[in-house]
């Protein structure tokens, strides 16, 4: 959690991190896919860590696909 709480691009993020028999879980919500990515990584450099489950939901969403109109 500390390791979480001091990566400076995580600092807008939401993450509760639990821990079980060397299991890190992540939740809460990330801005970007990308600091998901961070947030694994970090989770991952703290000793005795076995795994990461990141559950993290990105808050960012794929811009809509513009509709097309048949042509006839």
């Amino acid at each position: 959690k500390e390791r979480l709480a001091s990566t400076p691009s995580l600092k807008d993020s939401t993450i509760n991190a639990s821990t079980s028999g060397g299991v890190v879980t992540l939740t809460g919500k990330v801005k970007t896919g990308q600091l998901k990515g961070v947030a694994t990584n970090q989770a991952k450099r703290v000793a005795c860590v076995q795994k990461v489950d990141n559950k993290c939901e990105t808050e960012s969403k794929a811009a809509p696909t513009p509709k097309t109109k048949n042509p006839k």
